[in-house]
């Protein structure tokens, strides 16, 4: 029997560029006929540049069991090894309850809207301010320039220190 207020049964996922992110969007009941549909929709998270943050707005799932569960933790574990930022937004109802019992809600990246993950992604995408001090490197004086340098000798290879209150060094200036 359906209802003309419930939801649809199924799941729906659309996916959109916004403010440097992809945001996904899904819609329906997050079950175990569902979760395969959740892993292919995914597949434009997986194919955009390495360093786009993704949403995965949760905001009109009305039901989660623990395969759609399983499919959010297998997600997050692939967002993590491929170094992607994963934020989830509109967690609500009965997905929340889901995610308090099994503690998953201090795992994930919970916002209360689209809006507040494109918010914390922001500085993930913005351009890096310039430092307010010049940068200049400083080359340790105490190791001679002739010093071996391999695996298994006991010398450690010299390192660069970078310092933003140095003078900056001339490159064409001999090292002593």
């Amino acid at each position: 029997m359906h209802f003309e207020n419930d939801p649809p049964p199924g799941l729906t996922l659309a996916s959109e560029l916004r403010d440097g992110a992809l945001v996904v969007h899904v819609r329906g009941e997050l079950d175990f006929t569902a979760a395969p549909l959740l892993r292919a929709g995914l597949a434009p998270v997986w194919e955009s540049p390495a360093g786009t943050p993704f949403v995965l707005d949760l905001g009109e799932v009305t039901f989660c069991d623990s395969v759609g569960l399983s499919e959010l933790i297998a997600t997050l574990r692939r967002s993590q090894s491929t170094g992607r930022t994963f934020l989830v937004s509109g967690v609500h109802g009965g997905v929340l309850r889901v995610l308090t019992i099994t503690g998953l809600n201090n795992v994930f990246d919970l916002n209360d809207t689209v809006e507040d993950a494109l918010l914390r992604a922001r500085p993930l995408v913005a351009p890096e301010e310039p430092l307010a001090s010049p940068v200049s490197a400083v080359v340790p004086q105490d190791i001679p320039a002739d010093a071996p340098l391999s695996a298994s000798s006991p010398t450690v290879a010299p390192v660069l220190e970078v310092r933003h209150d140095a003078p900056p060094v001339d490159p064409a200036a001999p090292v002593s």
